[in-house]
């Protein structure tokens, strides 16, 4: 099974999931905020790091 089939089931998985239950789509998108922002702030202080290093 290809990488494109995966995406497409489960984007299929993930709509339905949303449609039963609307909170769970507020909560999966509200989380995925919070992950870029934790993964914003990581990388930040990685290249802080890395610069004060070299």
């Amino acid at each position: 099974m290809s990488d494109d089939y995966k995406v497409y089931f489960w984007l299929k998985d993930h709509t339905v999931v949303s449609l039963v239950n609307p909170n769970e789509g507020l909560h999966s998108s509200l989380r995925d905020r919070l992950f870029k922002r934790a993964t914003k702030a990581v990388n930040r202080s990685i290249s802080m790091i890395s610069s004060v290093l070299l």
